[in-house]
């Protein structure tokens, strides 16, 4: 392995700051009274569903609940995703990220041995990887996402 992601800054993570962002958001969608989305994010939580952030709002804040809040507040793990995702994107591109496998490395992944057959054009540095025995016809050629990161600590697993 000639590059490893041990010699680039850290994949970003979602911040306090990222999940502001997407509850005013909402707070404008919705057309909240100014300062609701400090309260939306101070109860938000990765995989929270829309209703119970909408009781925790209730219950701690005496938030009155609409039914178009559940669904509102059920989009904020979308949404928050989407400012991770951006910020993946930059770290990609201004760090100059490269894949530091080559196609066709095994990686032990989840489910058994997979090969690398490309990169995910959505996800930044991150692999396809084509599990052993998958039968492409039958599969419609689904692959496993994994990060340049993770199948990069997998190989060094497996040659330990």
């Amino acid at each position: 392995m000639s590059i490893s992601m041990k010699n680039y800054p850290p994949r970003p993570k979602a911040t306090p700051e990222m999940v502001l962002q997407a509850a005013k958001r909402i707070e404008e969608l919705e057309s909240l009274e100014s300062g609701s989305a400090e309260e939306i994010a101070r109860y938000y939580r990765p995989g929270i569903s829309g209703f119970e952030l909408a009781l925790e709002l209730h219950r701690r804040e005496s938030w009155e609940i609409q039914d178009s809040f559940i669904e509102f507040f059920g989009s904020l793990d979308d949404a928050v995703d989407t400012y991770l995702k951006t910020a993946e994107f930059e770290w990609e591109r201004e760090n100059n990220i490269k894949p530091p496998l080559p196609i066709g490395t095994r990686v032990k992944t989840y489910a058994g041995m997979a090969t690398i057959t490309g990169e995910h054009r959505y996800s930044a540095a991150t692999y396809l990887l084509k599990p052993d025995g998958q039968d492409d016809a039958a599969t419609n050629t689904s692959r496993i996402l994994m990060t340049f990161e993770k199948a990069e600590e997998a190989v060094e697993a497996q040659n330990d």
